[in-house]
């Protein structure tokens, strides 16, 4: 086959798969592929071909023929970290996209994958200077803009953020994700009336776009006032779109409803955008990491780890189930003076990704045994407390609120034997269910109740191991129920206990210009309010499968509601605990 009828081929089998018809570009693509291709151009194009048909392993098989071929070539190394990136492979990207900036002859596109790299896996401070420097190189390029804006926003500079949308909206005025981008710096630095009129003039622009409508619903209290705007929101159901705008509309709608008391109603929409957005598997992960894991950190180990372990009491961590009120947690310790909140760092679990991965985890012992007292001990712990420091130098305790660090407890205080551990807890009905009504990209088990159910007792369990093993006194519970109840002196008890004077600023968190990035925002910025406890009983009747997983972690309080609405629960058996 020659050249233009390949590439002619090639498009066709791109037009195919744009209109949908992804059977028939797969049949091309497997033709194609047969072929005997030498124009390298043509080859690349068909290994882009592939990552979009979602034939990754070819694809990084075709890209590293070609960077095999040319070993200087930036470009070439670019292309293949690209396909790695789509295969899940960041591990492997990350060097080849360093070689090519190295090389310095792959252009701004080296800097703009890293970049991209980068926040994917959540590392957005270190994102920010490759994507600076491939807009220094080109500035044309609009997709490293809106990263560099999604990169700022989630560093929780929104400032500047907000300057680079602002110009953003300029280039592009008549683009929903321009005011969209805006909105969330905008929302992040606290001026809520602004996001709002830029989340509005987005819908206004794409009545599909359903990041716009999931961000103000974010931070808005809808009432009846707001039918044109709920009406508009029910009637984009009706078009075109890919699912995954579909489920944050859906999702939308859920909270609209919840806001209009109107239940029944959210639960259905709620429940309609978690099938859109469900994965078609449980992701078993990091229960198999924690059962690995906890063969290694004992009480024992704690008492013999001295030499290598890092002195510092600078980091907090914040752990539990999201939506526990690790966000609230946050921001008291962080509103005191001598104190700062970094977000939800990846730091630690990209950490222990690259001393113990996920595909090499029946060796976790082993792996730790070459790693036990030695200085790389001392490394791990400094490449985290650069990340957690980095613009909070003058701080004296650094908040992580990143709940899932509950896993990785036992390498945590390895590395830091003098940090404070703050397990956030909450209601368990509340705690699930504002996990199914939260439209996660990176969390898949949300998306179905049995498996909420599933995360939650694993947590739980979880959590009750690693406060057997940890000495008394570095976990701290600080429970959400309690701490709405009383604001002061729970306050005043979790400033304490992360070894902290008492300072009044601690109440009004609420009044601080911290810049906030979280699901919470909204919340982030009112003064503790109680309406959110006790929300599951608005959705009781939906929840009973949900208890009865749950049974043995239920106030006899929870239970004694669903008896009142005539609901009735099955205690579960003696053999009921998984992960025990």
């Amino acid at each position: 086959m020659i050249k233009t009828d390949t590439n002619t081929a090639i498009n066709e089998a791109r037009n195919h798969l744009d209109a949908g018809n992804i059977a028939t570009a797969q049949q091309m693509f497997h033709d194609l592929i047969e072929q005997e291709i030498d124009d390298k151009e043509t080859r690349i194009s068909l290994g882009r071909l592939a990552i979009d048909l979602g034939e990754k392993v070819i694809a990084i098989t075709i890209f590293q023929d070609i960077a095999d071929e040319n070993p200087d070539n930036g470009y070439d190394k670019v292309n293949l970290a690209y396909a790695y990136s789509a295969n899940a492979l960041q591990a492997m990207a990350e060097p080849l996209l360093k070689e090519a900036i190295e090389l310095d002859n792959a252009g701004h596109e080296a800097h703009k994958r890293l970049g991209m790299l980068y926040v994917q896996q959540g590392r957005y401070n270190e994102a920010i200077a490759p994507l600076k420097k491939a807009y220094e190189l080109k500035p044309s390029d609009r997709d490293v803009m809106k990263g560099l804006i999604s990169a700022y926003s989630s560093a929780f500079l929104h400032t500047e953020a907000r300057k680079l949308a602002e110009k953003l909206v300029r280039l592009e005025p008549r683009s929903a994700q321009s005011y969209q981008l805006l909105g969330r710096a905008l929302s992040g630095l606290g001026e809520f009336d602004g996001a709002i009129e830029n989340y509005k003039k987005s819908i206004s622009l794409d009545k599909t776009y359903g990041y716009a409508y999931i961000d103000l619903s974010r931070i808005k209290k809808f009432t009846e006032d707001d039918a044109d705007l709920i009406e508009t929101a029910k009637k984009s159901l009706g078009m075109s779109m890919p699912a995954e705008k579909r489920a944050t509309i859906m999702f939308s709608l859920g909270k609209i409803y919840n806001d209009l008391k109107d239940y029944d109603a959210a639960f259905e929409y709620y429940r309609q955008g978690n099938l859109i957005h469900k994965v078609a598997d449980f992701d078993d992960t990091a229960e198999i990491l924690y059962k690995k894991s906890r063969k290694v950190y004992t009480r024992k180990l704690y008492r013999d780890n001295k030499e290598y372990a890092s002195d510092s009491t600078v980091p907090v961590f914040v752990v539990g189930m999201p939506r526990s009120g690790t966000t609230l947690t946050e921001q008291i310790i962080a509103s005191h003076p001598d104190a700062d909140g970094a977000g939800e760092l990846l730091t630690i679990s990209n950490i222990s990704a690259k001393l113990f991965p996920y595909d090499e985890l029946d060796d976790y012992k082993e792996k730790f045994i070459d790693f036990y007292q030695t200085e790389r001990v001392k490394q791990a712990a400094g490449e985290y407390l650069d990340v957690l420091r980095s613009n909070r130098e003058g701080a004296s305790r650094v908040v992580d609120k990143l709940p899932d660090n509950f896993i990785y407890l036992g390498l945590i205080h390895y590395l830091f034997p003098n940090a404070k551990i703050v397990h956030a807890i909450r209601s368990p009905l509340d705690t699930c269910l504002s996990c199914y009504f939260q439209i996660f990209r990176e969390i898949s088990w949300a998306n179905h109740m049995p498996w909420v159910a599933r995360r939650y007792r694993f947590y739980r369990l979880a959590m009750e191991y690693w406060q057997s093993v940890i000495p008394d006194g570095v976990i701290v519970e600080s429970r959400y129920e309690e701490l709405v109840a009383d604001p002061y002196n729970q306050s005043r008890r979790l400033i304490e206990s992360v070894g902290l004077d008492w300072n009044e600023d601690c109440l009004n968190y609420h009044q601080k210009s911290r810049q906030i990035n979280t699901a919470s925002l909204w919340q982030a910025r009112q003064p503790v309010y109680k309406t959110s406890s006790k929300r599951w009983l608005n959705y009781a009747e939906h929840l009973v499968p949900l208890a009865n997983e749950l049974y043995e972690f239920l106030d006899q309080e929870d239970i004694d509601e669903f008896e009142k609405l005539g609901l009735k629960l099955k205690k579960p058996g003696i053999l009921k605990k998984m992960f025990a």
